[in-house]
């Protein structure tokens, strides 16, 4: 037997100084785990999810990922059943379980796109790089935010709050108001001159009581 020979100070602080290094390292690793928010899809991978999601999923979820006779797909309920779980689980959810009306039909490309799909709208940028079986690895999912709106575009039904202000000759002019964000134009205002716009158009002097209530309300 060998004799054992009594820890010395500096052997002890060599000791404690190589714990302390190890937990600094694993503590970074942590730190630095990938996110789906950095950007583990592509913009192609997620326009062919949207596709498979309209023929496969939109009926039950609504085609916005709001939910209708399933559970909606985004923002706090997309939250709480996935954030902070793996994406190899989401995917999994899909490919064994989706659609209701057929589970476990869909194969492992489509699965992968609609993953794809469902983080774009939940409002991670994609990257450059489809998202593959392997990269599901060690990808963690987090809370999303909302998907930004689309910037209005020519003949685009937009919606502003403001301050109405009387202006010249019997005008009224929106001062103070917010930037212009894309709606969905309700029918009874919506013009049949516009493109895409089925409703017929709005009479002329159609809104002249509300004309004259702001009138009367100055």
């Amino acid at each position: 037997m060998f004799p054992l020979r009594p820890l010395r100070l500096t052997d002890l602080t060599v000791l404690v100084c190589a714990l302390i290094a190890a937990a600094s390292a694993y503590v970074a690793a942590q730190g630095a785990a990938k996110t789906v928010a950095a950007g583990v899809y592509s913009d192609a991978q997620a326009a062919r999810g949207a596709t498979e999601y309209d023929t496969q999923c939109s009926s039950c979820h609504n085609p916005d990922l709001s939910g209708g006779t399933a559970p909606p797909l985004k923002e706090a309920r997309f939250a709480r059943d996935f954030a902070g779980k793996d994406l190899t689980v989401l995917y999994s959810k899909i490919l064994k379980t989706m659609p209701r009306s057929n589970p476990g039909s869909l194969d492992e490309d489509t699965s992968l796109d609609l993953v794809a799909h469902v983080l774009k709208e939940n409002g991670f940028a994609a990257g450059q790089t489809d998202l593959t079986l392997a990269g599901l690895e060690g990808v963690q999912i987090v809370a999303g935010k909302p998907k930004p709106p689309p910037p209005p575009g020519d003949f685009s039904y937009v919606e502003v709050v403001g301050c109405l202000t009387a202006g010249p000759q019997n005008t009224w002019l929106l001062t103070r108001a917010s930037d212009p964000v894309v709606a969905v134009p309700p029918v009874a205002f919506c013009c049949g001159s516009l493109p895409g716009c089925g409703a017929a158009p709005v009479a002329p002097g159609a809104l002249s009581g509300w004309a004259a209530l702001l009138s009367a309300g100055s």
